[in-house]
């Protein structure tokens, strides 16, 4: 499909929601969920299509749950080494 058919099929929809949000926001939104879902930095940047990670970093925004959560895990490991 071409971006313009995928454009205007997006706002249609939107309208009928009610929903004001734009593709880069899906977009956003689609790498954020990924991130906070476990998925690796590099899968991301290369379903979005960058070439470089700080690019991706923009995107994917890891939420303070997700990161509460890894150092929590990360304190058990460190804690049951020793």
């Amino acid at each position: 499909m071409r971006y313009q058919s995928v454009h205007e099929h997006w706002v249609r929809y939107c309208a009928a929601a009610g929903v004001d949000a734009t593709l880069h926001q899906l977009r956003h939104t689609h790498a954020t969920e990924l991130v906070n879902a476990g998925v690796s930095l590099a899968t991301i940047r290369k379903r979005l299509g960058h070439r470089n990670l700080q690019t991706t970093l923009r995107y994917a925004e890891q939420s303070d749950a997700v990161a509460d959560a890894e150092l929590r895990a990360w304190r058990r490991r460190a804690s049951q080494a020793r």
